[in-house]
């Protein structure tokens, strides 16, 4: 599970009173390695001349985020550290320079912020490190810097390295894959075009995606990892799950139903070794969207997804028509 820092009080994020209590809902789910995100922040895409560590009170510091690590620890959660950008009104995949002065700025200042985190991966004992994040056109083009990044992180970090590429282009185009030691799949293919498709519709769009994901990874000889993905709680969930709520209404079996045709698909990869869905939140009973009554987010936890989900990490495993206890 992705385990989000939501709370900005100090109390309800990373490090906070509630992060306990959280992670032991998770662990009633049966969940067992949490994705653990610290953020930094830009303003434009097209202009990164540095990417700093927060240090605000409320923010996802070091404090915050190695007292969150070890909250998991001791919990027995294997933990992947996963770093993000953050760009206002943007997305990572848009990070892209006209220049050579443009691409050399970003480049320094990313490998001394990833740096960074590598060190607190291995100072807290960290098994898995996310190196980057769907940050498109930077992989794609210059997967020699990226190479350079690797190895400059194997010196200080020797836990498993992974990249979680966004779903299409990149996962299924990145040349660096070899250098790594897990693949890493931000899953937002849509599994049904249809309004109204049978569960056997959403099983075999899943099952498509999930077999094309396993013929990459097999082809490169690298385990896979499902490093996002999710589905919301919304009507035609199946059709586009990165796309944000809008209008339509709340449909908490959508989602159900999209997790129960993803787990049909995780039990038939002959490839998958880890996924970490999107989203669990640092504090429980949280709601997403200021002022949104309805309940559309991410967020499976308290809704009939829970137990899909329950069923799906249990061990020994459950069947898909069972329900967890």
């Amino acid at each position: 599970m992705t385990f989000a820092h939501e709370g900005y009080r100090g109390h309800n994020g990373y490090g906070g009173t509630t992060t306990g209590p959280s992670m032991d809902s998770l662990v009633r789910l049966n969940v067992n390695a949490v994705a653990i995100v610290p953020y930094t922040f830009s303003r434009n895409p097209r202009e990164i001349t540095e990417l700093p560590i927060p240090d605000r009170p409320g923010s996802e510091t070091d404090p915050a985020v190695r007292t969150c690590i070890r909250a998991a620890h001791d919990r027995g959660l294997t933990v992947l550290l996963k770093p993000q950008i953050w760009i206002r009104g943007s997305w990572p995949g848009e990070i892209d320079f006209a220049d050579e002065a443009g691409w050399e700025q970003f480049f320094s200042a990313y490998e001394d912020w990833i740096l960074h985190y590598g060190k607190m991966a291995q100072a807290e004992d960290v098994a898995a490190l996310c190196i980057g994040t769907e940050l498109v056109h930077t992989t794609l083009k210059h997967p020699d810097r990226w190479r350079k990044i690797i190895a400059a992180l194997r010196e200080v970090y020797d836990g498993q390295l992974t990249y979680a590429a966004n779903w299409g282009e990149e996962f299924e185009n990145l040349s660096f894959w070899a250098d790594l030691d897990v693949m890493g799949l931000n899953s937002y293919y849509p599994l049904s075009s249809e309004k109204q498709p049978t569960d056997a519709e959403l099983q075999a769009g899943a099952h498509r995606w999930m077999q094309m994901a396993d013929s990459i990874s097999e082809a490169h000889d690298r385990p896979l990892w499902l490093t996002e993905v999710g589905y919301r709680s919304v009507a035609d969930a199946w059709q586009n799950p990165h796309a944000e709520a809008g209008d339509r209404e709340e449909s908490l079996e959508a989602q159900a139903r999209c997790y129960t045709a993803l787990a049909g698909a995780v039990r038939e990869s002959a490839r998958l070794q880890g996924m970490f869905v999107w989203k669990w939140p640092s504090y429980l009973g949280h709601t997403e969207g200021r002022g949104n009554t309805r309940n559309t987010g991410f967020v499976p936890g308290g809704k009939p997804a829970a137990s899909v989900l329950s069923g799906l990490y249990a061990y020994p495993p459950l069947a898909p028509d069972v329900t967890p206890p």
